[in-house]
């Protein structure tokens, strides 16, 4: 069903495209003020929408960002608030452990 949809759309639009004939004809003088009044909206109605949904744009944004990074090869993306994984070059080679706690409480 969405197929036919789709092909009709294109089909109505590719007609469109091609019987274009010149307009022989004048803008009305009250047009500009109509068409600013169209794209105001339309402006009004795209910025709500961005503010309402913007935390899950910025999701998708970070996710095709991640994808496109593993994709192309540009390392491991760290997520935020997780440590990166150390390299192992070798066995505890510079890697120094925390200071012990024994002799370090009172009494």
């Amino acid at each position: 069903m969405r197929s036919i949809i789709i092909k009709s759309v294109v089909l109505a639009l590719l007609i469109g495209l091609v019987s274009v004939r010149p307009a022989l004809a004048y803008i009305d003088p009250g047009t500009g003020g109509m068409l600013f009044q169209v794209l105001a909206t339309a402006f009004a109605v795209f910025s709500g929408v961005a503010l309402i949904f913007s935390r899950q744009i910025r999701v998708a944004f970070g996710r095709a960002r991640r994808y496109l990074r593993t994709l192309f090869g540009r390392g491991n993306p760290q997520v935020p608030g997780t440590l990166s994984p150390q390299p192992s070059s070798g066995e505890g080679e510079g890697v120094s452990s925390p200071p012990s706690q024994e002799g370090a409480g009172g009494g």
